[in-house]
């Protein structure tokens, strides 16, 4: 990954940190960031980063901080530098550090207030400008200022950090580098006796449990705090425990319990192995064992997991409780935590809930088609409007079962593509009688005089079995016909993985002819080369008529507006 880290003070000892994981960018000479933020044609715009870190350091000793006036003036300076950066460079995220700004030297005790006071505001107004924060102040905070900082080096080279201050602003970039990078897990199975609260409820009840808002009962609290904070971030949380649900259901009446039943998307509680209930969670929910964290206080239940399901990953518990809520939000900061969240996200629980009434309307339904029909599905097909740019990222990022190449794109990448003359990027909603799915699938199309070719489709595994992709490519197909007459043909193309195979033979189901094929059926990177001649397309009859018709309530199409 190719990063940019830029400061007005030295930072070779943070650079030499990232330097083995990362190719890293940083301009010569002393303090230049903000003339290679002006400069167009400066190595800052050349390299092309992926990321840029800018590390900002207020001196009390220097001419630009001796008073609040001052020192407003300069962070607006530096503000409009990053704000200018912010917009030369995007979609490319610009992290700003979070200022950790020392009293004022030789001022009264009221100016202490307006430092902190300018510090905040700094890190709304970056905020507001474009940028994300890195937050610097609060390693300072963890560490200690004595320890992060070194003012002998800072006197000897300009360089304000110890080798343990660089150390930890090199991991904040770290982290961040990860936000953009990694996938995220889905979703944190937890217990429920000594984890959600303390105690046993099967032999103390529910009056006896330690659940509280003070002393003993308070970690447990603060814990189930955190987990509602994830919840509301978009990740999904579940419950593996060994009890009877007779006894467990009278918890959630208890005054300080903060989850309730609907912030789950499954309880199980049983005396089931939890190995086999987060397989069973993985089917229900549509989601790979690899999705999953496992949190129990167990340790003969955190080995089991390891050995009956080693994809899923299991968090060591605190041997001191006390500990718990701190250990809850470090789960969330290293397998959940991304750099943004979307609306999607924050609805994905009562999207798997909704889910659950799906199943159990299609148990009821006669057949396939009457289930998808009583749905009542609602389909919305356009070309990607600017605000679906990062869950259109997000999608490309995580999904990978039903995803013909599996590339992932950046923002920018994405960005250009929806924005070309030679390409487009077609996303798609739905809705049914139970809710709203959202942005749920996407499409990456490049063109070549009378050639379109289909670089990526995806779709989110949780709409799959509803006939959307047929939907989304007749409504693709029939705008392409109107809207770019030249092209005749169309190509596309799957490139197998270990988990892809739902759309093994997506393309075949189209009516395409696969032309070609290089590799092994069997292995990863298999390849099915496909083509159609556009008017070959079925008209919208055709096309009911040969899919068995699609019965959604309304497709609302390329260039249409919905009624």
């Amino acid at each position: 990954m190719k990063i940019a880290v830029l400061s007005n003070v030295t930072v070779d000892f943070v650079t030499d940190q990232l330097k083995k994981e990362f190719e890293v960018y940083s301009p010569d000479g002393y303090d230049t960031w903000q003339m290679e933020a002006a400069d167009p044609m400066s190595g800052l715009y050349k390299c092309s980063p992926e990321a840029v870190f800018i590390i900002l350091y207020a001196d009390k000793f220097e001419e630009g901080f001796q008073t609040e006036e001052l020192a407003a003036i300069r962070m607006d300076s530096w503000l409009c530098s990053v704000k200018q950066l912010s917009e030369a460079l995007r979609p490319v995220p610009v992290f700003l550090s979070s200022l950790d700004m020392d009293r004022i030297c030789c001022a009264p005790a009221s100016s202490i207030c307006g430092c902190d006071a300018l510090a905040a505001d700094w890190e709304r107004q970056a905020s507001a400008g474009g940028a994300y924060i890195l937050p610097v102040k609060e390693a300072v905070r963890n560490i200690g200022r004595e320890q992060f900082y070194s003012r002998k080096m800072w006197y000897m080279g300009n360089s304000p950090y110890s080798l343990k201050g660089a150390k930890a602003v090199a991991e904040l970039i770290r982290q961040c580098c990860g936000y953009l990078s990694k996938p995220r897990k889905k979703c944190l199975v937890v217990d429920l006796d000594n984890t959600l609260w303390g105690g046993v409820i099967g032999e103390e009840g529910v009056n006896s449990i330690e659940l509280s808002a003070h002393k003993e009962g308070a970690r447990y609290y603060d814990a189930q705090k955190c987990l509602k904070r994830m919840k509301e971030n978009g990740v999904m949380l579940a419950i593996a425990s060994k009890n009877n649900l007779e006894d467990v259901k009278p918890v959630f009446h208890h005054p300080y319990m903060l989850l309730q039943e609907d912030d789950f998307v499954s309880l199980k509680v049983n005396w089931e192995a939890k190995a086999k209930n987060v397989r069973d969670m993985a089917d229900e929910l549509n989601i790979g064992l690899d999705a999953f964290v496992f949190f129990d206080d167990n340790p003969a239940e955190r080995e089991q997991m390891k050995s009956m399901c080693p994809d899923v990953s299991v968090v060591d518990f605190p041997k001191d409780t006390s500990m718990l809520p701190f250990v809850i939000e470090d789960i969330y900061e290293t397998y959940f935590k991304a750099l943004y969240v979307t609306d999607e996200d924050r609805e994905k629980t009562e999207s798997y809930r909704q889910s659950q009434k799906r199943k159990e309307l299609q148990s009821r339904s006669s057949s396939a088609q009457d289930y998808l029909r009583n749905l009542q599905i609602i389909a919305d097909i356009h070309r990607m409007r600017s605000d679906e740019l990062a869950r259109v990222v997000q999608l490309a990022g995580k999904t990978n079962q039903f995803n013909t190449t599996t590339i992932r794109y950046s923002e920018k990448e994405i960005l250009e593509l929806s924005q070309g003359n030679d390409s487009d990027v077609i996303t798609a909603y739905m809705e049914d009688r139970f809710g709203k799915e959202g942005l749920t699938a996407a499409m990456v199309v490049r063109y070549n005089g009378e050639r379109a070719s289909i670089d990526s489709f995806l779709m989110s595994c949780r709409v799959m079995g509803r006939k959307f992709e047929h939907a989304i490519m007749d409504a693709f197909l029939s705008w392409l016909k109107t809207s770019r007459p030249q092209v005749k043909y169309i190509y596309a193309e799957y490139i197998k993985t270990a988990k892809n195979k739902p759309v093994e033979n997506l393309y075949d189901s189209f009516g395409f002819s696969c032309e070609r094929q290089t590799g092994k059926p069997q292995e990863a990177g298999y390849r099915k080369y496909y083509g159609m001649q556009v008017e070959q397309w079925p008209s919208a009859n055709a096309f009911a008529e040969k899919f068995a018709s699609v019965p959604y309530k309304k497709i609302t199409g390329i260039g249409e507006q919905e009624c």
